[in-house]
């Protein structure tokens, strides 16, 4: 074997491994890149969501949630695995504000129908006391998957600032204002309480 050829098969094996580098570095940067632009849009709806939810802004979540997934990352895992557990964490409070805002409407009207019909005209025939009754229980229900989501919801804003720490090394610090966060949480607490009240009001007026 000539030394030429020796030669030439080191430079080839030496380009070979300098261009797999070089395509390794160019794709982690990729999916780097990419990775981050799903975190700042998620933080973006996520902060408008804290401040005023709507299912629209759960629906911007959760495909941020599914657009992560079908990146299919390959030499970002623990950036992505991060930025998994923060999407899931977003996409869940928008889902649980949107689910929280709608269950308190039938709760309030479940609790209305039911509080009309006890101070209307009194009847004592069994359509009436059926009627009271199934009004009572519906109310009763409509309460209780409130107090459960809204519960859900102030654990996960509890818990917010725990998903975005592992973010910090990659997409860096302050994805959400925390008086943001925190304004969120007390709001979600104020609400459970209000809606305990009313359902007290329930109770009394049986």
């Amino acid at each position: 074997m000539s030394i030429k050829y020796v030669a030439a098969a080191g430079a080839t094996a030496i380009a070979g491994i300098v261009g797999y580098v070089a395509w390794t570095v160019q794709e982690k940067r990729e999916e780097h890149r990419a990775i981050t632009a799903l975190v700042h849009e998620a933080a973006s709806g996520l902060a408008t969501s804290l401040k005023q939810p709507s299912p629209e802004l759960a629906k911007k979540l959760e495909a941020a949630s599914q657009s992560l997934q079908a990146l299919r990352v390959q030499r970002q895992k623990p950036y992505a695995d991060a930025a998994d557990v923060y999407l899931v964490s977003a996409r869940t409070i928008g889902q649980r504000q949107a689910d929280a805002a709608r269950l308190a409407g039938e709760a309030r009207q479940a609790r209305e129908a039911f509080v009309a019909h006890m101070r209307g005209p009194r009847g004592r025939n069994d359509a009436w006391i059926r009627q009271a009754a199934d009004l009572g229980r519906r109310a009763d229900r409509a309460y209780a998957d409130y107090a459960r989501v809204q519960e859900a919801l102030i654990e996960l804003l509890r818990t917010l600032p725990e998903a975005e720490k592992p973010l910090e090394p990659y997409a860096g610090s302050g994805l959400a204002d925390p008086a943001l966060q925190e304004a969120a949480l007390k709001r979600a607490q104020a609400e459970l309480k209000r809606a305990a009240e009313e359902a007290e009001i329930v109770r009394r007026e049986r």
